[in-house]
């Protein structure tokens, strides 16, 4: 009889310990999401290896876990009825997690982005890493140290090229068709 039990306290302890080194792993794969506010601009960089004119601005901010990422498009010159010469609208698309258009996880400090959307050629989906310098305590993270990202679609994959500085002037192709007052 004794031995029945010691090998059941035996068996129960070894359940115990897994049970718990297996919460200590979930754990780990869930780090908490800082509060940030992250923005880099990218150009798409085609099968062939060329970078497009396009401009990419993207603004990840976070606050108490929930995220929001912003895309503003700029320098997609196309013909435009209201102008003699090509121009681009600004486009502004924007995603959030509870809106559950967007996903967000923490890889040590790296944020991890997937957004799916929908363009011209059906469902795209959007992975972005962001990855930052450790804020000093008490403040958030806004510090861009690196970046990678690609929008997959159904076509193809379209890997993002940022911007190597930290702020640069950039000279567009042509101008911005805005909006206004209607007469």
């Amino acid at each position: 009889m004794s031995q029945v039990l010691i090998r059941n306290w035996w068996v129960f302890a070894l359940r115990g310990a897994l049970g718990f080194l297996m919460s200590m792993a979930v754990a780990e794969a869930q780090l908490p999401i800082p509060d940030a506010s992250l923005g880099v601009t990218v150009q798409q960089k085609n099968n062939e290896g060329k970078v497009g004119p396009q401009f990419l601005v993207l603004r990840l901010s976070c606050w108490k876990g929930a995220c929001a990422l912003s895309t503003m498009s700029l320098n997609d010159c196309r013909p435009s009825a209201d102008s003699a010469k090509p121009t681009f609208f600004p486009k502004v698309e924007y995603s959030t997690t509870s809106g559950k258009s967007l996903r967000i996880h923490r890889e040590e400090n790296t944020l991890v982005a997937q957004e799916i959307a929908t363009d011209l050629e059906g469902r795209a989906r959007q992975n972005l890493r962001f990855t930052y310098a450790p804020p000093e305590f008490g403040t958030i993270v806004s510090r861009l140290i690196g970046f990678s990202g690609e929008i997959v679609r159904v076509s193809a994959a379209t890997q993002y090229v940022p911007l190597p500085k930290t702020y640069q002037v950039v000279r567009l192709n042509c101008d911005a068709l805005l909006p206004g007052l209607s007469k």
